[in-house]
Formats: structure tokens, C-alpha cells, sequence
């Protein structure tokens, strides 16, 4: 049964506008965080980027810009670790803000603390993206289709973790290719139709309507597939302790 892309999308808007606290909000203190956390780690390697000047030899070809840039890239190995850190840290706070997004779809409690609830399930969490990042890696030494295709089979695992952080990554990468049979290309054509919006992301203070606006079609995609499929939805939330109203 193909989902309805249109509908998704529509619910999405709805729980923008009416969800509390706002997911505009939420997602203002999550892109506040992310850029925080990467302008540490730009300063921790020591490499200054003028956006002008990337664009302007992104654009003409000027492959002696990029090759100085690398050169200049020598961070000493604490700040490497560091770096490394901060990396991990976005992605855990991206978890949250993808709990943050399940729990507003299903109308449970859901808050600014949602962001930092992935902390609580650290390890697995990381341990889940090492492995997809592995999988998905070693299905590209193929050729890059495959590695594409793997990249869709994995895409509910990090939802199933959430949903039931008491299984091991690799359950949730099993679960999440079950999931995803018959759905790669209908998840395609999602990504797809947000093209546009991520374009106009590079709009500054755009990001903050786009990021609510994908997360929560991404949510209830996962949510109307998990039921179209008969899973049983979680009667009460999946993690709590971060969660204020």
C-alpha cells in the first residue's frame, strides 16, 4: 500500500501550527545548538572557511583553493579528539529531536528536553550509526546503487531504537529492512519533493521552518508505515525525563 505523500506533509504543517511548545521553537534551539557545536569544532581544527571565497572557487573551478585549505588542516590530536566529541554530540542531539518529532506526531508529551533525551540511550545510538555507516559503506564498495539502496533499507532503524531502546542496534537494522521492503522508492520520491525547501534552507533562519517542517513528515511517515504494517504503537511515550509542556 503506497502512503499518501501529500497527506503526510499536510499533517506535518498541522502540527507545526498547533503543536506547544512550538516545533519552530524547538527547532530554533536545536539549529542554535548544532551551530554552536560546529562553529567549537571549526575552531578546534583550526581551519577558517570564508564562505565568499569557497563559493567563488566552488564555482570557477579554483582547485588551489582547496588544496591550500587542506593543507592548513593540521589540528593536534586533543583537538581532533575534541572535534570528534562535538560530532557525536550532533548526532545524539539529532536522535532527540527525532524522538522530539515521534512524540508530537503521537500527541504524547513532548518538549525542549526531547533534544538531550538521546543522551540517554548514548551508546546505542552510536553503536546504531556505526553500523549503518559500516553497512552502508561496505554495500558501496559494490557500486554506489547498492550503497543508495542499503541507505533506504536502514532509514526506520534510529524510529525503532526510540521506540524500543531495550533492542541492540543491529535488531533495529533488521527490523528497519523488514520495514523498508516494497517503500525504498516511495521514500525516494519523499526525499525528493523536499528538494526545494532544502535549497531555500540555505537561507538564513530558513533551516528553522525546514527542519520541523522534514522531521515531522519523516515521523509520521514512519508512524503510518509501522501502522499500516501492524506494529502495535507504544502506549506511553517512548523515553521520558526530558519532555516539559
Amino acid at each position: 500500500m503506497e502512503l499518501n505523500r501529500a497527506a503526510m506533509k499536510g499533517e506535518a504543517k498541522q502540527l507545526i501550527g498547533h503543536a506547544s511548545p512550538s516545533p519552530i521553537l524547538v527547532g530554533l534551539a536545536f539549529a542554535l545548538i548544532a551551530y554552536v557545536l560546529n562553529y567549537l569544532s571549526t575552531r578546534l581544527v583550526g581551519v577558517q572557511v570564508n564562505p565568499d571565497d569557497y563559493y567563488n572557487a566552488l564555482s570557477t573551478g579554483d582547485y588551489a583553493y582547496f588544496q591550500n585549505l587542506l593543507a592548513s588542516y593540521h589540528p593536534g590530536a586533543g583537538a581532533e579528539a575534541l572535534d570528534l566529541a562535538i560530532r557525536i554530540m550532533l548526532l545524539i542531539l539529532s536522535a532527540g529531536f527525532a524522538l522530539y518529532s515521534l512524540n508530537v506526531v503521537r500527541h504524547y508529551s513532548a518538549g525542549f528536553g526531547n533534544l538531550f533525551d538521546g543522551f540517554g540511550i548514548f551508546f546505542r545510538v552510536l553503536w546504531l550509526m556505526v553500523l549503518m555507516g559500516i553497512y552502508i559503506f561496505l554495500w558501496t564498495l559494490l557500486l554506489v546503487v547498492p550503497g543508495i539502496i542499503a541507505a533506504y533499507r536502514y532509514r526506520m532503524a534510529l524510529y525503532l531504537l526510540l521506540d524500543h531502546p531495550e533492542w541492540s542496534p543491529n535488531q533495529c537494522i533488521g527490523e528497519s529492512k523488514r520495514m523498508m521492503a516494497g517503500h525504498k522508492g516511495e521514500l525516494f520520491v519523499l526525499d525528493l519533493s523536499f528538494l526545494g525547501w532544502y535549497i531555500l534552507a540555505m537561507v538564513p533562519f530558513v533551516t528553522v521552518w525546514v527542519t520541523p517542517y522534514t522531521q515531522l513528515t519523516y515521523a509520521v511517515y514512519y508512524d503510518t508505515l509501522r501502522a499500516n504494517l501492524g506494529y502495535a504503537q507504544p502506549e506511553e511515550p517512548p523515553m521520558e525525563g526530558g519532555a516539559t509542556k
